[in-house]
């Protein structure tokens, strides 16, 4: 999209889950190239850790999410799980 000069039509950044922290940081650099070409960009960020009681990833995701990328979403989707261990209700 880069190449083809096409950032600027992007007005949404969505995310769903994220394997590693790896990538989690990556997806972080993608939204602050995004944010300068459209400063009005609406990051939707589905912090998907796992669900009733039970990880799908790597525990450390939840400090990545809670520290890093909460603060730059503009609007998340957790679940009741997931709300949890972002607010340290849940392990």
């Amino acid at each position: 999209m880069k190449s083809n000069d096409l950032l600027h039509q992007i007005s949404h950044l969505l995310t769903g889950y994220v394997g590693t922290e790896s990538f989690l940081r990556t997806l972080l650099e993608v939204r602050q190239t995004l944010v300068k070409v459209n400063p009005g960009l609406i990051f939707v960020c589905d912090p998907v850790l796992g669900d009733d009681g039970v990880y799908y990833t790597e525990r450390g995701l939840s400090t990545v999410y809670r520290e890093e990328v909460l603060p730059q979403a503009d609007i998340v989707t957790p679940n009741a799980f997931e709300l949890g261990v972002l607010t340290g209700e849940e392990e």
